[in-house]
């Protein structure tokens, strides 16, 4: 039987309120799985960010209310607390304008609205509500791989059979890769280890360029090994046994 192996696209997904997969993704996420020392890094970093980002709106908060001069618009909300504390991460960032998106509907305010203290209070209290849930449960997930019996058992090992170069190698003529350079190495390590190991891995993304990239990951990992031991799925397709 098949583990699944979850990119960050699909961890991200269980942590939005309109996310039509949401549920799916959260029971993967509790399920038993693998994942990328890729993966676990990011998931560090979302954490954190998600930190900063509502430090930076109380920020502005107090900024505002010790009578700041300069006139400050919604836009400006977006650029000083969101955009100014993105990471490098694809997936985090398409998360991340699709929350502040959620919020400004929810909240039915528009890019030409002044900011102001009671507007931006309410603003907070939404990205509260939004963020709680994601930072509980990413402090819970980063709290039991800190411990080194659960990361050894979860995350994949790098190079596991000395073939990661090779893969490499001739993953990168895979289109995009450039721009998805981390989603190309977190395909790596799962068909490195699921390919040396012997151990049958469900590839699940939740991320459309990781999906079309299926049959050139195949191709590319036949060179290589003789036998594949793992399949790639969209996590709207993927069936939970």
């Amino acid at each position: 039987m098949s583990k699944p192996y979850l990119d960050t696209s699909v961890i991200l997904c269980g942590f939005h309120p309109t996310e039509p997969y949401k549920h799916k993704a959260k029971n993967l996420v509790n399920a038993d799985h693998l994942i990328s020392p890729i993966v676990f890094a990011e998931i560090k970093n979302i954490q954190r960010r998600r930190f900063r980002i509502y430090n930076s709106i109380s920020s502005l908060i107090e900024l505002i209310k010790n009578n700041y001069k300069k006139e400050l618009m919604i836009n400006d909300l977006y650029k000083r607390c969101f955009k100014f504390n993105y990471g490098r991460n694809r997936h985090d960032i398409n998360h991340l304008d699709s929350l502040f998106e959620y919020i400004i509907d929810k909240l039915d305010l528009r890019s030409d609205m002044r900011l102001q203290i009671a507007l931006l209070e309410k603003f907070l209290i939404e990205v509260d509500d939004v963020f709680n849930e994601i930072q509980f449960e990413f402090l819970k997930i980063i709290n039991f791989l800190d411990n080194p019996l659960n990361y050894d058992q979860r995350v994949v090992k790098e190079n596991i059979g000395k073939k990661y170069n090779l893969l490499h190698r001739l993953f990168k003529k895979i289109e995009g890769y450039s721009s998805n350079k981390n989603d190309i190495k977190i395909l790596i390590h799962g068909v490195e280890y699921s390919c040396c190991t012997h151990i049958g891995l469900d590839i699940i993304s939740n991320d459309k360029y990781m999906v079309k990239t299926e049959s050139d990951v195949k191709k590319h990992s036949s060179k290589v090994f003789k036998r594949l031991y793992f399949d790639m799925f969209s996590l709207e397709c993927y069936k939970m046994s």
